[in-house]
């Protein structure tokens, strides 16, 4: 027993008799410290409140303040407080089970209402974001006036005009092997109009791109209007060479246009049938039968039109 006696303050040892108050204070008194006048407590009254429970030992101090009226009565209100507290809060859980009861009820019907309605909603469809547009050039622009020129034959020194341009007719060749310069493809063409015959040629690769990193390159070829038939002869090229017509896309001039507005297209040409060897002057000529040598041709794949190149006219 740990517990010091409320009367001497001495420790309470496990082979001492004692009393505990059966008061407010709870204490632990000696039996020997109990003794009141000529009135002392003993074990068999001990044992005689241990088996009565209508019997309580109390210390002085709780035995008077059990004789206070006033302490009584305040005793008795805190229980009946309590009392009333513990009713009051078993009334709140009671009223809190039935609201989370009826909430429950709602959500249940509301989310009834709502897979009633997702049929009608998939109906009217969800938006969708539309892509701006793509910025097109105009394919059918208003042409311009045309250009009415002098008659004036008297040279001046102060006002001078260059002379007319060229009339030529330009191509679109496509699927070179990445290694073809613009002076073969100038030589290839001059061996089949003629070597004094003007001849220009553009490849069509984009400033600052190595040809070398390229799949295949394109070139325009220009000639004299009179040599149209001749470039558009599909055998003077390559067999894995296409070409059409060059459009000019910078010039604002007008163009046939097909149903819809859009500009027709000129289609690729059927690819001509006869290998081509270089010279060693630079100069191309038509090897029919050699069909092995091919130096400056990149091998015929899906796409003939060249969509895969950087400059595609």
């Amino acid at each position: 027993m740990a517990s010091a006696c409320d009367y001497c303050a001495k420790q309470v040892k496990d082979e001492e008799p004692f009393v505990k108050c059966m008061g407010f204070c709870e204490g632990v008194v000696h039996m020997r410290c109990t003794k009141t006048g000529s009135l002392k407590m003993n074990t068999s009254l001990l044992k005689i409140i241990n088996e009565c429970f209508n019997m309580f030992w109390m210390c002085d101090e709780c035995s008077k303040l059990m004789k206070v009226a006033r302490f009584r009565t305040v005793m008795e209100s805190v229980g009946d407080a309590v009392d009333h507290m513990q009713d009051e809060q078993d009334r709140k859980n009671s009223e809190l089970r039935d609201l989370i009861t009826e909430n429950g009820k709602q959500l249940l019907l509301l989310s009834k209402r709502v897979s009633s309605l997702t049929p009608t909603a998939n109906k009217l469809g969800t938006p969708r974001n539309k892509p701006t547009p793509k910025r097109t050039r105009d394919s059918n622009p208003v042409p311009s006036k045309p250009l009415v020129f002098g008659t004036n034959e008297v040279a001046s020194a102060s006002v001078t005009c260059i002379p007319p341009e060229e009339n030529l007719f330009r191509l679109y060749v496509t699927r070179f092997a990445n290694h073809t310069t613009a002076t073969q493809v100038e030589g290839l063409v001059k061996n089949a109009i003629g070597q004094n015959e003007l001849v220009q040629v553009t490849a069509l690769v984009k400033k600052g791109v190595d040809p070398l990193t390229l799949p295949f390159i394109s070139f325009k070829v220009a000639v004299n209007l009179g040599h149209k038939a001749a470039i558009l002869n599909p055998a003077i090229w390559p067999g894995n060479c296409g070409f059409r017509e060059f459009e000019d896309l910078q010039r604002k001039s007008s163009s046939p246009s097909n149903g819809d507005g859009q500009r027709a297209k000129k289609p690729m040409l059927s690819l001509a049938t006869i290998p081509i060897t270089l010279t060693p002057s630079g100069s191309a000529s038509p090897n029919p039968d050699n069909h092995d040598v091919e130096p400056f041709l990149t091998p015929r794949s899906g796409n003939s039109d060249g969509a895969s190149a950087p400059m595609d006219h």
